[in-house]
Parts: structure tokens; C-alpha cells; sequence
């Protein structure tokens, strides 16, 4: 089922920016980013299985939070990795739903009033829980 969500997601970006309510860019990035998340998440479950070194979590949330969170959904999915640890969950749930109200955020347009109070809302919103979020990956990840 996430694997199909995923799939639909980048779908829906592309439907969005054939409609013209997204660059076109959008969905070009958010697809190279999930490949690269996808791909994370393979290196690090090798790694974990062979005892090598391991992708920093750090990393994995970076390009989940930059929009590979499509990638990184279906990844944890067919991987069955990821997918138990606690901290590491709830801050992929962060990037994911800062990412959707991104997303949103850019696809109203800018002229409706009622859009107008939405917009300003979502970035206060996500001005806020991105500074959450940055210092919960701060805790768990040690960083200075």
C-alpha cells in the first residue's frame, strides 16, 4: 500500500503540473529526490545486513525532508527497513507532512483570498514545525 501511495503521489505532481498548479520542476525533483531515497535506503540495508558502514539517519531524513519522501516511503516498504524504530519514525512522518503542506502551499493560487489565508497559515505552520523538526534531528543525531 505505500508503495502505491508513492506512486500516486508523484502521479499527482505531475497532474498537478500539467493543470499548471505546479512548476514543472516540482515533480522532476520530487522523483530524482525519491530515486536517490530509494537508493539511500538499499545502501543502508546492505550495509546494516554486511556489517559495513551505514547511512547516517541524518542523511536518510535530509532527502526525505528535500521531497524524496515518496521514494523513501516505498523504500522502507519493499526493504522492510526502518520501519520499528521509534524516533526515526515520527521524524519521517515530520518530513512527510511538512513536504504535503509544502506542496500545497504551492499549488493554491495566489490571487484567492481564501488561498491567501490558507498560504499564510501553512508557512507560519511550517516555519514553526521545521524549526521543531530540525532540533528534534539535532537530538537524535548528536549533531553540534
Amino acid at each position: 500500500m505505500p508503495v502505491l501511495l508513492s506512486l500516486l503521489v508523484l502521479a499527482g505532481l505531475c497532474a498537478a503540473a500539467g493543470l499548471g498548479r505546479l512548476p514543472m520542476l516540482v515533480p522532476a525533483f520530487v522523483s530524482l529526490a525519491s530515486l536517490v531515497s530509494l537508493l539511500l535506503y538499499a545502501f543502508d540495508k546492505r550495509a546494516s545486513r554486511r556489517g559495513d558502514r551505514r547511512v547516517r539517519e541524518r542523511t536518510l531524513h535530509l532527502w526525505s525532508l528535500v521531497g524524496g519522501w515518496p521514494g523513501a516511503l516505498a523504500g522502507r516498504t519493499l526493504l522492510r527497513h526502518k520501519t520499528r524504530k521509534q524516533p526515526f519514525r515520527s521524524l519521517f512522518l515530520v518530513t512527510v507532512v511538512l513536504n504535503l503542506a509544502l506542496l500545497a502551499a504551492l499549488a493554491i493560487p495566489p490571487g484567492d483570498a481564501l488561498a491567501w489565508r490558507a498560504d499564510a497559515a501553512v508557512r507560519e505552520w511550517l516555519c514553526s514545525t521545521h524549526e521543531r523538526a530540525l532540533k528534534l534531528l539535532d537530538k537524535t543525531n548528536g549533531l553540534p
